[in-house]
């Protein structure tokens, strides 16, 4: 059984970047407000794994300023007492 398949809508505001497309339609299903970063996957060069870590690449920082304007955006919604979840994976 995928995580997608049992994602309650409990689940917080997400942010999730950048091979979670399943798993951010499972969750806007469920009524969760997701926001996301995907890059096309004939994007060249290839995002390396954990290219949001690579600040010098502008994916890297692409996802840094993305992921802090959705943080900065939840505290200030008084979501954070909530709870938010945030993934990654390159």
């Amino acid at each position: 059984m995928a995580i997608s398949d049992i994602a309650p809508a409990a689940v917080p505001v997400t942010w999730l970047a950048p091979q979670s497309v399943v798993m951010a339609q499972a969750l806007r299903y469920r009524g969760v407000r997701v926001d996301t970063l995907f890059f096309p996957p004939e994007q060249e060069p290839k995002l390396a794994h954990e290219y949001q870590f690579d600040l010098d690449s502008s994916p890297g920082r692409e996802a840094l300023e993305r992921l802090t304007a959705f943080l900065d955006r939840v505290a200030h919604e008084g979501q954070v007492g909530a709870g938010i979840g945030v993934a990654t994976w390159g």
